[in-house]
């Protein structure tokens, strides 16, 4: 041990005595990365979170080029419109096609045909033309047609099955598809802009009557979401300098964090930048992490500057050692991530570690030695009004029903995962009361569904007949599904090729069918290699979809002959994984950090280390209890942004008890007394600090928030007060 802190107290001594030096390999270090980095991908689509090697996400690209899905936009028009306003989105559709070169197609009540065989006249032959069902004559204010939608196969879809009895429709849809062009981030990038653009090019007197909906809407709102979340990383530094001011009374203790926090995020993108590593919704609050985990290594230092009246230099030397294992426990923490199945959670996982080692090289090498050229004589901090209620806190003492009931979280906390609500869907990443969400309960409330999914089949030939026979099977796979509560509604292909043929003679539908080949509608279903029905569903939770997964794989497609595919359904087997991600992360992390607790307090040669060693580990893994008990109790929803608090609570979990151990060459309850102080402000600073997840622009985040500050607390009060409870001997008052 006495080897391993004189070659990190190296570190810091090489930045003191060369500082100038130390700044320029800094620099050039930087100049190197700048030269190297290049745009990243950003990853906003529901595919683009779940991994490409699970089964659902090869049968969702599969889906997607066999039936050109493309990128779908849904406008449900909601309440009823009047004659005027339905010509009026008539007009603004027939010119969208000339606008927006990347719109692929369009279905919409004014879209719908439907064939007609016309009788030979003098010189001319029978012609078959495709009129459109709806004749619309805007001049006189006037469409007529309604009565022949009545039998199509866009009933129930298209609107509403009852919808027709009045005229117009209360409710209905229209539906775009735009070009998937495979480039590096159209989805992210090239769609929101024409999804915006649309918006704003709408006929105003009909935007209040209009909802948006769909894959391409979902993105716009992923990257409007993402752009605001920015912002946020600049309110986050503007908020710790006020902390700082606030508690440790200098300005300047602040900015030189905020240049460490910089310094860190420049490296850590730029490491990124240079692998290829993409952007997403998860670890685009890496830099929010990396400021909230790296504040305690800070913190401490000015604290201990403070009560000892040290010079900073003194203060460095004296926590760099401990600094080194607590940043070494975060490290650990967040490496936990990488066993996880899911990529999203994988990349988190190493890039958060990473970020760990490197604000532990910032804050121990670089920063002593721009301190040392600008800054060698004032102190970080100064005693403040704010900072002295701390006081009152420190003097806390669990009486003994209460250290029962800290003990009783430990037999309650194994339980806690058999009730985790772990319940998720793509939309709930909005929180109630988004645009986007309001549309989709609209949507339910209108159509009676919510979501749809494919149930495909794969060709075996390529003739008339093995596609009668496909499309049979597919009718009785189907079926069986329809009895399903949660299936409203099934679009099959068979049906449509029957509204299409069956008021014609045998002999005739060949012309028809060779005609619907072109066709858009024709394709969505039937493809040269497969073959697929529409699944409305009522719910798009998770429990609903893996139910007919499982159903669809042990019942209905037992021989693999068919098969569930869609985007809810490859999210709904990404989701699915993230209890094991929680609890293996969880048991991986908190093996090392327990052996890392017990090599250094054996490490440690004092009369007190054998008497201490259980109580600094049972009090270490409290606050995980804790939050276990606390996912439980409150149900808040398990996903793939929730499960990382664990991890974070692992990697500070024994932060405050390492300080403890290495504070005091006296014995733990000292180094208890010296350092408890920083201990309750670095929990109040970081609390705050993660208020800051309240203002983003997913649920999830501020979930992840509300979780932080209650498992901050939870560790401080394992850490600080059931700790002392547990050193108390006989007669301590």
């Amino acid at each position: 041990m006495t080897r391993l802190q004189t070659a990190i107290t190296h570190v810091l001594n090489l930045s003191l005595k060369h500082p100038k030096k130390i700044i320029g390999l800094w620099l050039f270090v930087v100049i190197v990365m700048t030269s190297s980095f290049k745009p990243f991908k950003m990853l906003i689509t529901i595919d683009g979170l779940i991994n490409n090697n699970f089964q659902s996400a090869k049968n969702f690209r599969t889906l997607k080029e066999n039936f050109e899905e493309g990128t779908p936009l849904l406008l449900l028009h909601h309440p009823r419109y009047d004659q005027r306003e339905l010509c009026d989105l008539r007009k603004w559709l027939t010119t969208l096609p000339s606008k927006e070169p990347h719109l692929l197609r369009t279905l919409s009540l004014f879209s719908l045909r439907k064939p007609r065989l016309l009788p030979a006249q003098e010189d001319m032959f029978p012609r078959l033309t495709f009129p459109t069902l709806l004749r619309v004559q805007c001049a006189q204010n006037q469409i007529t047609g309604w009565q022949d939608l009545r039998q199509t196969p866009w009933s129930g879809v298209l609107w509403p099955d009852t919808g027709l009895s009045s005229k117009p429709l209360s409710s209905f849809l229209t539906e775009m598809r735009f070009k998937d062009l495979g480039e590096v981030n159209f989805q992210s990038k090239v769609i929101p802009k024409i999804v915006q653009k649309i918006k704003e090019e709408y006929p105003e007197a009909l935007k209040e009557k209009t909802f948006w909906l769909g894959e391409a809407a979902y993105q716009m709102h992923m990257k409007e979401g993402l752009r605001h979340n920015n912002l946020l990383n600049g309110m986050l530094l503007i908020l710790v300098v006020l902390l700082m001011k606030l508690f440790l009374g200098t300005w300047h203790s602040g900015l030189f964090f905020i240049s460490t926090l910089i310094t860190c995020a420049f490296f850590l993108f730029g490491f990124m930048s240079i692998t290829g590593t993409p952007l997403d919704v998860l670890n685009n609050s890496l830099f929010i992490l990396l400021s909230v985990a790296s504040l305690g290594d800070f913190i401490f230092i000015c604290h201990h500057q403070r009560k000892f009246q040290t010079s900073w230099q003194e203060s460095f030397k004296a926590l760099i050692f401990p600094s080194f294992f607590t940043s070494l426990t975060t490290f650990l923490g967040f490496l936990s991530l990488v066993t996880s199945d899911l990529d999203i959670i994988k990349r988190l996982g190493l890039w958060a570690a990473l970020s760990g080692v490197i604000e532990w090289l910032v804050l121990f090498s670089l920063l002593p030695a721009v301190m040392s050229v600008f800054s060698k004589k004032r102190p970080f901090s100064v005693h403040t009004r704010a900072s002295s209620f701390l006081n009152n806190l420190e003097r806390i003492s669990l009486n003994k029903a209460t250290k029962i009931i800290f003990v009783l979280v430990y037999f309650a906390a194994p339980f806690a995962p058999f009730t985790f609500n772990i319940n998720d869907n793509p939309t709930l990443l909005f929180p109630k009361s988004h645009e986007f969400r309001e549309a989709i309960a609209t949507l339910k409330r209108t159509l009676n569904f919510s979501g749809e999914i494919s149930l495909v089949v794969k060709r075996q030939g390529g003739s008339e007949d093995d596609l009668k026979r496909e499309l049979h099977l597919l009718d009785q796979k189907a079926n069986l599904l329809e009895e399903e509560r949660n299936i409203i509604k099934v679009e099959r292909p068979s049906r449509l090729l029957s509204f299409f043929e069956q008021d014609f003679p045998l002999h005739e539908r060949q012309l028809i069918r060779s005609n619907l080949k072109k066709s858009p509608g024709y394709r969505q279903l039937i493809s040269d290699t497969h073959i697929r029905a529409k699944l409305y569903l009522k719910e798009t939770s998770l429990r609903d979809i893996n139910h007919l997964r499982v159903l669809t794989a042990q019942n209905i497609c037992p021989n693999k002959e068919c098969g569930l595919s869609g985007a809810l359904v490859a999210y709904a087997e990404f989701s699915q994984r993230v209890p094991r991600t929680l609890l293996f992360s969880l048991a991986t992390s908190l093996i090392l950090v327990f052996i890392i607790l017990f090599l250094i307090h054996l490490s440690l040669k004092r009369p007190d280390h054998k008497l201490s060693l259980f109580p600094v580990l049972l009090s270490g893994f409290w606050g995980v209890a804790f939050v276990l008990l606390l996912l439980a109790i409150t149900q808040f929803k398990l996903n793939f942004v929730t499960c990382v608090v664990l991890a974070i609570l692992v990697g500070m979990t024994g932060d405050n008890a390492i300080h403890y151990l290495l504070g005091h060459q006296s014995g733990i309850e000292k180094g208890i007394a010296d350092k408890q102080g920083a201990s309750l402000l670095t929990t109040v600073i970081m609390s705050l600090c993660c208020s800051i997840f309240f203002f983003f622009s997913f649920q999830p985040p501020r979930i992840l928030g509300v979780l932080l500050i209650f498992g901050l607390w939870g560790s401080l009060a394992g850490d600080l007060w059931f700790l002392k409870a547990l050193l108390k001997k006989k007669g301590d008052h």
